[in-house]
């Protein structure tokens, strides 16, 4: 992939951060699991199963977000190695 193609490609407006909202719901999903297994010990189904749901959903909503920052990180890694190159490239030719 050349400069061009990188400088073409859309840049992010909004870089994310993922490891303090990661681990606050970690523990969300933590809390509604331990709920579902009191729910389930109590004998409380629906409630289980919703408690369940809940963190399901939470799991599904934080694995996207980790796959979008991923390929934010990879794109940005791309972009700096091409930069990095180019520096290099204009330092030998000044020497």
């Amino acid at each position: 992939m050349n400069n061009t193609e990188l400088n073409n490609e859309k840049h992010f407006r909004y870089k994310l951060n993922m490891l303090e909202p990661g681990i606050m719901m970690i523990r969300m999903i933590g809390v509604f699991a331990a709920m579902a297994l009191l729910f389930w010990a109590v004998e409380w189904n629906i409630l289980c199963i919703a408690a369940l749901a809940t963190a399901g959903i939470i799991l599904l909503v934080l694995l996207l977000l980790i796959v979008i920052e991923a390929y934010q990180d990879n794109v940005l890694d791309k972009i700096l190695i091409v930069d990095n190159d180019d520096q290099e490239e204009e330092f030998i030719k000044i020497r």
